[in-house]
């Protein structure tokens, strides 16, 4: 069993399950903006100060550091891959979203107010997520196929232990 964060636009048909939505487009993404302590919502920690910019460089590089000081800086990181760090699942645990939801990137400049371990960032970039992106969360269990490789001895593959059988 496996636990999934599926991803769904607001702007799109409402599909079977409502789960990790992204209720709009990225509106807030298109220029830098800040966000201080006092504006944030009570959802969950915040940084003191954000920074969300669109990269259209081209490069391949990507890029997530969190930094001694409470910093976070993400390079040429694509929304799918902030979900991946923020929530610490796999690839194939995200499922769904908009064909730009893994081919867009972004760079984003963070600061927490103290010096926070990386799991307190990855919360506030949880945070951040939902306040610029408008994204929730819904995360569910399903049964999946899975295939296991077993070694099958026989016999004939040890000749030598089946002559010493008795």
């Amino acid at each position: 069993m496996s636990i999934y964060l599926l991803i769904m636009l607001g702007m799109m048909t409402q599909s079977t399950c409502c789960r990790l939505l992204l209720a709009s487009a990225l509106a807030a993404t298109t220029a830098s903006t800040l966000v201080s302590a006092a504006q944030v919502s009570a959802a969950g920690p915040a940084f003191e100060v954000a920074s969300v910019k669109a990269n259209r460089s081209g490069e391949p590089a990507q890029r997530i550091q969190p930094a001694p000081g409470g910093r976070l800086t993400v390079t040429n990181v694509s929304l799918r891959g902030l979900v991946r760090f923020a929530y610490e699942v796999q690839d194939f645990q995200i499922d769904g979203g908009p064909s730009w939801f893994a081919v867009d990137r972004f760079d984003v400049a963070a600061k927490a107010a103290d010096d926070s371990p990386v799991s307190d960032l990855r919360r506030m970039l949880r945070t951040l997520l939902a306040e610029r992106f408008k994204l929730r969360t819904h995360s569910e269990t399903r049964d999946q196929p899975v295939y296991a490789m077993l070694a099958v001895y026989t016999f004939d593959t040890f000749p030598a232990a089946s002559r010493n059988r008795t």
